[in-house]
């Protein structure tokens, strides 16, 4: 969907490990003769390594850069640019329901929503079973007082799609304009299909406080918090059942978790600013995003750069960057975007594995072993720890290898950790090392056929 925080995007995962090609050595070549067990797609191939350690020395420097620091706007102009950039898009593509959806979401966000709700209808003339468009155009309704309109647009789409978000819409519409049984019919239906949700929950709490179903309240109010949703709102449901059902010292214990707001930011203070560069940076990734279905890579580029130049830690943006720029074949300018992602999300391995093979394509070895190290440390599973020690091996460090692979093997205990162990230690020479591992491994694996087939 467009919004709800999380760019739409086509991203393609570069890859993870092959990890065993037929080049890298004679077990290998064995092992493949059964079919894996634990397969993974290709990243890293042999003629890449080769290519890699052959043009090592002959790596050019690019010109691209991506902004570092988050540059200062005003916050006038920035609406009327990203307007501009807006009806552009709109312009250009009448029949894209998400250019449509994106311009409603801009108008409703600087408060014009006579033309906010002009857009979502023409987004829903184009696509009208999209949940995201309806939640979104049903709210802005709410917000302008048009409650029974909001009815009447999530009521046949409550049935057709039934999506969470819908049903929880829909249950606050009931609730605004006083049907309250038919709100909690609606949430409890809702709940009960979709009993992980956290939002249906609370809401359906609200509900029956004003019911007065109070153990109802409590139920769903702790489920909510359970399921995620662990904020005022949810604590406040649940204090305020706990009371009225005569638990008072429970209820100031709940209501003590929660925490003060900060009064609402006006359109000229530093918050709003603030606030409105983040949203500006996330509708020009979306802006990108209509103009790369569309196969216009140059404005779909420029747009990404102009979301960066305003938050350069967008991850979603990062993404949609480096995805384009290697799908282009600009590796070098990709492996910008890489490190950057590294940086922003550490925790997310698929960076660090992409970063090592767009380096391998262009001959820079050491920054794809100094990725592969930094996967090793960052994943506590062994997988990525079975990547750097391939990695190690088909480059020639087979010692180190051997440390990593057996690392691995203690982590994973599978074969693909196995078969590189096993061949690291032949590799370095430790035939009689390798045939006690191999031993081993049929052992701890009697049922994997490739190692069966090892011969050393």
């Amino acid at each position: 969907m467009l919004w709800g925080g999380v760019i739409a995007s086509s991203l393609v995962v570069i890859a993870v490990f092959l990890l065993y090609p037929d080049s890298m050595s004679e077990i290998s070549k064995q092992a493949q003769t059964a079919p894996p067990q634990d397969s993974r797609p290709s990243e890293l191939e042999d003629s890449q390594l080769m290519t890699a350690a052959a043009n090592q020395a002959t790596i050019t420097p690019t010109a691209f850069a991506l902004p570092s620091t988050a540059r200062t706007i005003d916050t006038k102009t920035e609406q009327d640019r990203l307007l501009a950039e807006v009806e552009k898009v709109v312009d250009d593509y009448p029949q894209s329901a998400d250019a449509m959806h994106i311009a409603a979401i801009t108008y409703s966000e600087l408060l014009k929503t006579d033309k906010a709700a002009i857009f979502f209808k023409n987004s829903l003339a184009l696509d009208n079973r999209s949940p995201q468009v309806l939640v979104d155009y049903a709210r802005l309704l709410l917000q302008t007082g048009k409650q029974q309109a909001a009815v009447d647009l999530l009521e046949p789409a409550a049935i057709s799609i039934g999506s969470a978000a819908i049903i929880d819409t829909l249950g606050n519409a009931y609730m605004q304009i006083g049907e309250l049984e038919k709100a909690a019919e609606t949430l409890d239906s809702g709940a009960k299909r979709l009993p992980n949700d956290p939002a249906l929950r609370l809401r359906l709490a609200q509900v029956q406080l004003q019911l007065q179903q109070f153990e109802g309240a409590e139920k769903n109010a702790r489920a909510a918090i359970d399921l995620g949703r662990a904020d005022n709102a949810a604590f406040t449901a649940l204090a305020s059942a706990l009371i009225r059902l005569g638990r008072r010292e429970e209820a100031l214990e709940i209501r003590g978790k929660t925490v003060s707001v900060k009064p609402q930011a006006e359109a000229n203070d530093e918050q709003y600013k603030q606030s409105f560069q983040q949203f500006a940076a996330h509708t020009y990734g979306l802006l990108a995003g209509v103009y790369q279905a569309n196969r216009q890579s140059s404005a779909a580029e420029e747009l990404l750069l102009e979301s960066l130049a305003l938050d350069p830690t967008a991850a979603n943006n990062l993404l949609a960057l480096g995805d384009m720029l290697y799908k282009q074949q600009r590796a070098e300018q990709a492996i910008l975007v890489y490190q950057r992602l590294v940086e922003v999300q550490p925790e997310n391995l698929f960076n660090y594995n992409n970063l090592a093979s767009l380096a391998v394509s262009i001959g820079n070895v050491p920054l794809a072993e100094g990725s592969l190290r930094r996967a090793a440390k960052a994943d506590p599973t062994g997988n990525a720890t079975l990547r750097l020690a391939d990695f190690l091996l088909r480059i020639g460090n087979s010692a180190e290898a051997t440390t990593q692979a057996e690392a691995a093997v203690k982590l994973l205990g599978n074969a693909d950790a196995y078969i590189v162990w096993i061949s690291a230690l032949k590799a370095d020479g430790k035939t009689a090392a390798a045939l006690s591992a191999l031993l081993k491994a049929r052992e701890t694996l009697p049922g994997d056929d490739r190692l069966k087939n090892i011969q050393l």
